[in-house]
């Protein structure tokens, strides 16, 4: 099922299921660019298959959200064999949400990354700030 077309500063309806063309498993993206909340109610989740460690949503982040940092053994195994042959490439150095808690949502990042690997969703404490692989 498509939901209609996502316009810019509108907030993503928390039932869709397809956000800015990509297919949205149960990780419901809630904000888009312009909308703020709360910090903690939303964080920035990392696509560790997409995400080539260019560093732009650290520079653009506002709160302090960001750290760069470099994937451990477990995490690279976990990975496509094309996103470690990239991360090779670029010494598994990655992008990680070190301050989840100050997050506002206000969607630099997410406009940031040219990879397109975070995204805004829902706080929940019990999962971890990046996507599976």
């Amino acid at each position: 099922m498509r939901s209609a077309p996502h316009t810019e500063g509108e907030p993503v309806k928390e039932n869709s299921q397809q956000v800015n063309g990509e297919q949205m498993n149960e990780e419901q993206v809630i904000v888009a660019r312009g909308s703020r909340h709360q910090p903690g109610v939303v964080a920035p989740v990392v696509n560790r298959n997409r995400c080539e460690g260019k560093a732009d949503c650290v520079r653009v982040c506002p709160h302090g959200v960001f750290e760069m940092g470099q994937l451990g053994r477990a995490e690279r195994q976990q990975l496509s064999l094309a996103s470690r042959l990239r991360g090779f490439l670029h010494r598994y150095r990655q992008v990680f949400v070190v301050q989840p808690d100050r997050c506002d949502g206000c969607g630099r990042c997410v406009t940031a990354c040219p990879e397109r690997a975070i995204k805004l969703a829902k706080r929940n404490p019990a999962r971890p700030l990046h996507a599976q692989p």
